[in-house]
């Protein structure tokens, strides 16, 4: 079918909703469990715990829909990708720009409205400050964003999950369920983010349905995550300031964890436990916003740092490093 020539076996298996039941609860208590590590003490056994949670929860979004399609639509249904490739990736050149001018205008339209520019979401910035300290896991974050996840993503939502809804819900809220679910995914984004997030979700759709193939999608989802990830891999080239300190992003306050020997932070005095009130004068309230504040200097910049340790208020300064790929 090419991943289908035509949706019909997608459309035509006799889905019911324990089908849906069965590929989205797994995720939900994936989700869960990597919800309540994060309140942990960072350290190799989480991060590790957390990269295999992330691991299964990619791998169930893959192959429960296929299972479930080789059950309902019959053995003998195969997902092979078929000679529509090369048309389809002709189209998809166009349709991406119209894509990208969606997008945009979404964008624009958020602004206008919030008054102010969308935040880059969190998940995002995690991405870049980890292939600033590691080459190889930028090729690994590369590989994961760029190839694995259009395939993954455009199989499970418009794949599966739109076809399992519509057979119960009609195509009208089985689009907008899948688009809210794909939004979920992305769930630590900001809000302006999420609504982008959405649209996609319906566009993709909408391209999926045109072009009676997942190929499509999956072309202008590798192209669209293709240029988000170059423009990430860009950020992170750059000459970036380093402070030297880990934290807990969830924290409710800007608590170290772990300080750099020979940092920044090492040479202001700053120690794991400290409380970072403050940084160059900009008041911080969490690990995120300390990051920020970083982001806004330069390599070689002196800055301010006030910090709580016990009860008492302390004061440094500090020369920024330089943040260097390994």
């Amino acid at each position: 079918m090419g991943i289908e020539r035509r949706p019909i076996v997608w459309e035509q298996a006799g889905w019911k909703p324990t089908d849906i039941a069965w590929a989205i609860g797994p995720l939900i208590v994936l989700q869960v469990v990597s919800e309540l590590l994060t309140g942990l003490a960072p350290s190799t056994w989480l991060r590790l715990s957390q990269v295999l949670l992330f691991g299964a929860a990619w791998a169930w979004m893959f192959f429960c829909p296929i299972h479930l399609l080789r059950r309902r639509a019959g053995r003998n249904r195969g997902l092979g990708v078929r000679s529509r490739f090369v048309r389809e990736l002709l189209i998809a050149v166009p349709v991406f720009y119209l894509f990208l001018l969606l997008l945009g205008g979404v964008a624009i339209g958020i602004e206008a409205i919030t008054g102010g520019p969308i935040k880059p979401a969190a998940e995002s910035r995690r991405i870049v400050y980890a292939m600033q300290s590691s080459r190889v896991w930028m090729w690994i974050q590369g590989a994961t964003v760029c190839v694995l996840a259009p395939w993954v993503e455009e199989i499970f939502f418009r794949g599966f999950l739109y076809h399992a809804l519509r057979k119960r819900w009609g195509w009208l809220l089985a689009a907008l369920g899948q688009a809210l679910a794909f939004a979920g995914l992305h769930h630590r984004y900001e809000l302006g983010m999420l609504v982008i997030v959405f649209v996609c979700g319906l566009a993709l759709l909408a391209i999926y349905r045109w072009r009676r193939t997942l190929l499509s999608p999956i072309i202008i989802h590798t192209a669209f995550n293709t240029v988000i990830f170059a423009g990430a891999v860009s950020e992170s080239q750059r000459p970036q300031p380093l402070f030297g300190v880990l934290g807990e992003p969830e924290a409710n306050d800007c608590r170290i964890v772990e300080v750099e020997a020979g940092s920044a932070a090492a040479k202001a005095g700053l120690k794991a436990e400290d409380v970072v009130i403050s940084f160059n004068g900009e008041l911080v309230d969490s690990f995120a916003a300390l990051r920020n504040a970083i982001a806004k200097c330069a390599v070689g910049d002196e800055v301010t740092i006030e910090w709580r340790r016990g009860d008492r208020t302390h004061t440094g300064r500090t020369t920024l490093g330089e943040r260097r790929l390994e």
